[in-house]
């Protein structure tokens, strides 16, 4: 069976932050991941020892970016609309995945919400954010593209 690599530089977060079904992607993203983690349920006993899958799911979102201003028409979700989302407790909906996806590719969507920000300004830099996003309802929906 033939495979191929993903190329990460294709993998980008994309959010619709007002829900009216337009997707931009976030920022000049310089890094992105996913996390995703099961609680699992200690069945221990003089039986034995015994770890069992749990109920619980936590997924969250991070990423990373130089923050852009824009001017003309938006074409990127900017660290000041991240700052608002944040302030204003909004959840919206998301995408993990490749920016145009292709047969084959894998994206990953549902429902979050930004618990962290962070933006930082060094001398001979450009200025940088780091966000981080809770999944609402995790798992994300894993979709393939055909």
């Amino acid at each position: 069976m033939a495979y191929s690599f993903v190329n990460a530089r294709d993998i980008v977060l994309s959010i619709d932050w007002d829900n009216n079904g337009s997707f931009l992607p976030v920022a000049c993203l310089t890094s992105n991941s996913m996390d995703i983690k099961r609680d699992a349920i200690d069945a221990d006993s003089k039986c034995g020892d015994n770890q069992l899958p749990g109920d619980s799911v936590k997924q969250t979102v991070s990423c990373s970016g130089n923050a852009i201003d824009q001017t003309g028409t938006i074409d990127r979700e900017g660290y000041d609309r991240l700052y608002t989302l944040l302030q204003n407790k909004t959840t919206f909906a998301a995408k993990f995945g490749p920016a145009s996806p292709v047969s084959g590719d894998i994206v990953y969507s549902g429902a979050i919400f930004i618990t962290s920000l962070k933006l930082d300004a060094k001398d001979k830099d450009l200025m940088k954010f780091d966000a981080e996003f809770e999944v609402l309802n995790a798992p994300l929906t894993q979709t393939k593209t055909y």
